[in-house]
């Protein structure tokens, strides 16, 4: 399997302009109301997490397809995993922060 995380732009401004939005409207990728099909996302299926979204990653998640981040992706200080054939990041991919490192176990593949 090969595996390939693309980031688009800097980091660090997407970092900046998403972490205002990061403080409101927080959804549970566990939560099927997280989703616009009222589904938490299958293996094989491609996500896209919109530019005015933000999701907690509170789980591990199935082998998902193309994975599209434009809104904001936050790894709960837990264990979680997020698995997908290619993650596409234009806002935020957050495993802790300075203030708040994450302490939890996470895994990207």
């Amino acid at each position: 399997m090969k595996t390939r995380i693309t980031f688009q732009g800097s980091l660090l401004f997407c970092f900046v302009f998403f972490v205002h939005a990061t403080v409101f409207s927080q959804q549970h990728w566990s939560d099927p109301g997280s989703w616009p099909s009222g589904r938490v996302p299958t293996a094989g299926q491609d996500v896209t997490i919109p530019a005015n979204r933000t999701i907690v990653l509170d789980t591990r998640t199935a082998n998902l397809g193309d994975l599209y981040i434009q809104g904001s992706l936050i790894f709960e200080d837990r264990e979680v995993s997020l698995t997908a054939e290619t993650i596409l990041l234009e806002g935020l991919l957050q495993v802790g922060t300075a203030s708040d490192p994450f302490r939890g176990r996470a895994t990207i593949t």
